[in-house]
């Protein structure tokens, strides 16, 4: 009797493994599964922070970010953190400045003549607005920083220039573009 309840112990262990095991399989990424690649369209949900856990963005529910790897429409340090990811996968991606919106540079803090930006006079603008400033590059956005009687002082540095992003990604989609998305993104990104 002691033989044959030690043999139904042995054979509901090996069962009980084997149920394990394949639940553990099952959890896997299939290794034949599409992985984020250049090239690829890709649509994923993300929340973006800061290191002192402030969050600056995140996509709608309803709209995630569609973009094509290798077209240039995000940070370089996402597109890098993201390849190699699997629909349902997410990922925490710590983007250093240099590859998000690069250092903050003092060059980029400059003085106008209210005149010079299209403006009246400092009452038309208050500390912490944004303008647009317009330089070789287009028309910048610009964060004032001062202002006085005949003169405003903008910086024209990305707001996250200098900042360590956290982003938390999700993969919701990979696939190939059509010819009518990849032509829409290489307009949008060559600013034609």
């Amino acid at each position: 009797m002691r033989h044959i309840f030690l043999y139904i112990l042995i054979i509901i262990s090996i069962l009980t493994s084997c149920v394990s095991n394949k639940e553990t399989a099952d959890n896997k990424p299939d290794i034949n599964q599409e992985t984020v690649k250049k090239g690829l369209l890709v649509q994923l949900s993300y929340t973006g922070m800061l290191t002192n856990s402030t969050q600056f963005a995140a996509s709608p529910p309803d709209a995630p970010l569609i973009f094509i790897i290798g077209s240039g429409m995000i940070i370089k340090g996402l597109e890098e953190g993201i390849i190699g990811m699997h629909v349902g996968e997410t990922r925490t991606i710590i983007v250093p400045p240099e590859k998000g919106y690069g250092l903050w540079d003092k060059n980029a803090v400059q003085r106008f003549y209210y005149e010079d930006l299209g403006l009246s006079d400092s009452s038309t603008v208050e500390i912490g607005d944004i303008i647009g400033v317009d330089t070789q590059q287009g028309i910048i956005p610009a964060t004032v920083i001062e202002k006085n009687k005949d003169t405003i002082v903008v910086d024209l540095n990305h707001p996250l220039a200098g900042k360590t992003l956290i982003f938390k990604v999700t993969i919701l989609a990979i696939r190939e573009p059509t010819e009518q998305e990849k032509k829409l993104y290489s307009t949008f990104t060559s600013g034609n």
